[in-house]
């Protein structure tokens, strides 16, 4: 690994033979080292460089594929530029450094301590950066601009079509005010020289990294700067950065954007300087209240966090879920089933028994069990031993012993489809009836006059009608007279007389 020396910009040869540009300013005091953001170069620190160098020894770095260093043909990782910033700090011998990384600087940061740990590290300062760019199911405080598969594309295509445009963007919505003197033409013109088909390559590696589980780990102190207005990423997401690593204050700019230290550089310049003299107590702490706790995050969620916020649920529970869509669903998932006692369902009832819901709702259409109905024939002893002798746990189940039992289950539902004969268009004579399913006539007539009615589809779909209405108390059962207009009539077991 060599250094080269050249008048103002200067450059350090890497362990893959790319060469690092770096500029230094300051002869004494901390050593401060400057990583600027995504599509950005060293000079997007001249409003700061200089003035935190008349306190410490500051170096502005450009990253590979960035400003004057190299753009070689692979690397396109943030590890790789973590590796370039510890061949860096090697090659000058440098210890006890505040490094100060803004947006993508931070992943870098991150990275680097990942893999050297603390070495030549004292403090580190990250600005405006989330833990998390894209969004995940427990992270909805992504980046506003590159997040998921599909705004990484677009990305990407707008790099190669409209390169200009997006230099462009950058500038609008990273800054909140007019800079003047030509700062922004400035800032467009260093991000125009960057490689195009690099920065969408390395966005695509950035964008989709989750530090959250490795910020707990950071033991050194460390300052997180938020920009309240920032348009990149809600300050919310940037803030749990402070909250995560132990020993953290965090910063607010109330008036600051992405770019709040080119915004607000003498508030910035004061703060680094502040920080790298004389640590945290130089730097008030400011409580920052988030989805996120402070604590380590293993399992990409706190524990005490809910996956999804209760607000954030179309019904925060159970009870308000089957309130709300019984009273339609259940109609027509039980539509099918013609042997249900009109009664036997109703919403209250089902809502104070979790057991019947259960069995409600887990009943298989191609092969229904019997329902409560008297009027269902027994099963023979052949059958009776395939059943299984509780109820299934979930759908799963119920398909699985459906399909032990297949045969013996669509026995007896054409035993029932004939029982009532459905498809038939006139009622089947008396004696026809009785002799397909003698087993179901009534002993006598007072008998048939009380046997339960077995209801077909629309008429069970009639009696739901009827009670979501409120023309039919919970429980009860429908009129015949009202069922026999909204719906196929009740269809009862017809008298035959005793052989």
């Amino acid at each position: 690994m060599s250094t080269e020396w050249k008048t103002g910009t200067q450059f350090v040869t890497t362990n893959d033979g790319v060469k690092i540009a770096f500029e230094r300013m300051g002869r004494t005091g901390p050593v401060v080292v400057l990583l600027h953001g995504w599509s950005g170069s060293r000079h997007y620190y001249d409003r700061n460089a200089q003035a935190i160098a008349k306190h410490c020894q500051v170096y502005a770095l450009d990253y590979r594929f960035h400003g004057d260093s190299d753009r070689p043909k692979w690397g396109y990782h943030v590890s790789r530029l973590a590796a370039d910033l510890h061949d860096f700090l090697e090659a000058l011998d440098l210890d006890d450094v505040t490094v100060v990384g803004s947006s993508l600087g931070g992943a870098v940061i991150w990275s680097y301590i990942e893999l050297y740990g603390h070495q030549h590290l004292g403090k580190a300062v990250f600005v405006d950066q989330a833990p998390l760019q894209n969004i995940a199911p427990d992270w909805k405080t992504h980046s506003t601009g590159c997040y998921d598969a599909a705004t990484l594309s677009s990305l990407r295509t707008r790099l190669q079509l409209d390169f200009g445009g997006v230099a462009e963007g950058v500038q609008r919505e990273c800054l909140s005010r007019p800079l003047g003197h030509g700062m922004e033409e400035a800032l467009k013109a260093e991000t125009l020289r960057c490689d195009p088909d690099a920065l969408g390559r390395l966005m695509a590696d950035h964008t989709q990294l989750d530090w959250r589980p490795l910020l707990p780990r950071i033991s050194i102190p460390c300052l997180n700067v938020v920009g309240r207005l920032s348009a990149t990423f809600p300050w919310e997401g940037s803030a749990v950065v402070g909250q995560l690593i132990p020993n953290c204050h965090t910063v607010f700019f109330e008036q600051g954007n992405h770019f709040l230290y080119i915004e607000e550089p003498e508030k910035f310049n004061q703060l680094v300087i502040d920080f790298a003299e004389k640590g945290l107590s130089a730097v008030p702490s400011v409580p920052v209240v988030t989805p996120y706790p402070y604590g380590s995050i293993p399992a990409y969620h706190h524990p005490s966090v809910p996956l999804f916020p209760t607000d954030q649920l179309l019904f925060p529970s159970v009870h308000a879920a089957v309130k709300t869509l019984l009273p339609t669903v259940l109609p027509k998932l039980l539509g099918s089933l013609p042997f249900l006692q009109p009664g036997a369902y109703d919403i209250d009832t089902l809502l104070h028994d979790p057991q019947l819901l259960q069995d409600v709702f887990l009943l298989s259409a191609e092969a229904p069990a019997p329902g409560p109905s008297a009027e269902a024939p027994a099963l023979s002893a052949e059958e009776a031993p395939a059943l299984p002798a509780s109820r299934p746990k979930s759908l799963i189940a119920r398909k699985k012993a459906a399909a032990r039992k297949d045969l013996q289950a669509e026995k007896h539902r054409q035993a029932i489809l004939q029982a009532l004969d459905l498809h038939a268009s006139a009622p089947a004579p008396a004696p026809a009836f009785a002799q397909e399913a003698p087993s179901q006539a009534p002993a006598s007539a007072d008998a048939a006059a009380t046997a339960p009615a077995l209801v077909t589809p629309a008429s069970f779909n009639a009696f739901f009608t009827q009670l979501n209405t409120g023309v039919l108390a919970p429980g009860a059962a429908p009129e015949p007279a009202a069922a026999a207009q909204a719906s196929a009539p009740v269809v009862a077991a017809a008298p035959v007389a005793a052989p």
